[in-house]
């Protein structure tokens, strides 16, 4: 009788050890973006996100109609201090933006293409995929670049984003 009892309280733990395991696989990471811009770094998570306005892309992705939802990436770049539309001329039409994810993939954007008065895509960083977070393989934010013909420039875990200039000649 000790012997079962001692197998079925094993059975429970392992159980619940389990189950517990995949609760927490399964718990999107809190999203943390690093943005590095205008001399200075902050970071912006859920709360710096929350009010900000939401978009909605709808795309493909793998040949499949998808929906991405997240906020726009001129909108969080102006949260550190990025100015576009009549400021962008000049010196400032050199400028680009370092995407970083996770696992050390880097991808440039100009910064017009980001510039709302400018570019006639919209970028965005999504946080949810047809009404749920992201899968943990792509999230938990992943920029969007809906209007790009190959998706190599959508980064997956996203961590980072860096203002740079290109150098004068």
């Amino acid at each position: 009788m000790i012997l079962s009892d001692m197998r079925r309280d094993f059975l429970l733990f392992t159980v619940l050890l389990v189950v517990s395991a995949n609760a927490a696989a399964q718990t999107p990471a809190p999203a943390v973006l690093h943005v590095r811009a205008e001399g200075r770094t902050i970071e912006v998570g859920q709360a710096e996100l929350a009010p900000l306005p939401r978009r909605t892309i709808e795309t493909t992705d793998g040949g499949r109609p998808v929906r991405f939802e997240g906020i726009r990436l001129a909108d969080v770049l102006a949260r550190a201090g990025v100015t576009f539309g009549q400021t962008m001329r000049g010196e400032r039409l050199a400028g680009y933006l370092l995407a970083r994810a996770s696992d050390g993939y880097r991808v440039v954007f100009a910064l017009p293409e980001i510039d709302p008065d400018f570019a006639v895509q919209e970028i965005i960083i999504a946080d949810r995929q047809d009404g749920a977070p992201l899968p943990s393989r792509d999230g938990p934010l992943r920029i969007i670049a809906a209007g790009d013909k190959r998706h190599a420039r959508w980064v997956r875990g996203l961590v980072a984003l860096e203002l740079h200039a290109a150098p004068a000649p």
